[in-house]
């Protein structure tokens, strides 16, 4: 029996090992794929700011669709990996601060689509957590807000409200998107869960959500309504007396 313990041990340790070399692998591909394709991002736009043609125009748009999704998915992948390291990196958080840099990358994308950002963040008391791990889930939520966007809506908006304490931050990001059916709400966090064949990207987006969620000790919620917005409601604890 103790031979046999001892093999299973061994196992254990050699699957850990080859489970952090993959991951490793994962992170340092993913990492060297974001210069080509910020490259390719600003060449797009680029192109679209110069050219007249409608045709033109049309083509650039679906370029940039794809290069949009193929960005959020290297980034995605580099989260995933550096989001499941347990060491937590304790520090002052600016909270609207980060909100703003986490809304950054998409500003492009808002821009076009007519979406309008507010931020109504209210800090009175120092906020200590992972900066790396808030501006993941952050820049998730606000990706799936833009994504989901109801292209009928002629008034199309995204707004994060947080207020603090000293306990924790409660944060929501609230759009008036198209919404998630009831029937799939309770398993939107589940790893590679899509609502349809049709909907864009892997399903791991609110999966990491949630994996970071717990990681900062907090919790996350959802309320959503079809046809008419969706509201992710984060609670995560003030790290002030451990950092």
């Amino acid at each position: 029996m103790k031979i046999l313990n001892e093999g299973k041990r061994s196992r254990v340790s050699d699957l850990k090992a080859l489970n952090k070399n993959l991951e490793s692998f994962a992170f340092r591909v993913s990492h060297d794929l974001l210069s080509p394709v910020n490259a390719l991002k600003t060449l797009v736009s680029l192109i679209e700011e110069e050219t007249k043609e409608e045709n033109t125009l049309e083509y650039i748009r679906m370029v940039k669709n794809r290069v949009f999704h193929l960005d959020q998915t290297i980034r995605n992948n580099l989260k995933n990996s550096k989001s499941n390291a347990p060491e937590l990196q304790i520090s002052s958080i600016s909270i609207e601060e980060t909100v703003r840099e986490a809304a950054e990358i998409f500003s492009h994308e808002m821009k076009t689509l007519g979406i309008r950002f507010a931020i109504n963040i209210q800090q009175k008391e120092a906020f200590f957590s992972d900066k790396f791990r808030l501006n993941t889930l952050l820049e998730n939520l606000i990706a799936n807000a833009v994504k989901y966007h109801n292209n009928s809506n002629l008034n199309k908006e995204i707004v994060v409200e947080g207020y603090l304490d000293d306990e924790k931050l409660q944060l929501k990001i609230s759009d008036n998107g198209i919404g998630i059916a009831t029937v799939y709400q309770e398993r939107i966090f589940d790893q590679f869960f899509r609502a349809s064949n049709t909907a864009e990207g892997y399903g791991i987006g609110l999966y990491i959500v949630k994996q970071t969620v717990e990681i900062l000790g907090g919790t996350v919620q959802v309320k959503s309504v079809q046809g008419k917005g969706t509201c992710f409601i984060l609670e995560l604890k003030n790290f002030k007396n451990q950092n």
